[in-house]
């Protein structure tokens, strides 16, 4: 006779084990130790120190920036005047030119009374 072979039962249970019930705040959630993070002298006198320049260097960017503005316009104005004088110039040049033509001197003279006198021309030579 045969001797029936010795087989194993296998449990396909799983064993769960008990769950740890955590504290629980108020909430519901799981509290946590919440550690505020403290900060150094050093960290401090750094961190203002930072602060002061950037303050510092905002203060200075803003003063150029208006510095600017103001010479801008000051540039515009004289730009102006300038513009203002050279228009002057040019009618005074040309009220020059016409007061200084030949024909106005001849006018003038018989204005006043006086006649040419051609023994009395001399020439003068730019040398």
């Amino acid at each position: 006779m045969a001797i029936p072979q010795y087989r194993p039962q296998r449990d396909y249970t799983r064993q769960v084990q008990p769950e740890i019930q955590q504290p629980t705040n108020p909430a519901g959630s799981p509290s946590k130790k919440v550690r505020k993070r403290e900060w150094t002298k050093g960290e401090k006198i750094i961190l203002a120190s930072m602060i002061t320049v950037i303050a510092v260097i905002a203060i200075l960017s803003l003063s150029v920036q208006s510095k600017i503005a103001t010479t801008s316009a000051t540039v515009d104005e004289t730009n102006v005047k300038i513009a203002t004088i050279q228009k002057e110039n040019e009618n005074l040049s040309n009220e020059v030119a016409e007061k200084s033509t030949y024909e106005r001197f001849v006018k003038k003279a018989k204005e006043l009374g006086l006649t040419p006198n051609a023994d009395n021309i001399k020439a003068v030579s730019k040398e």
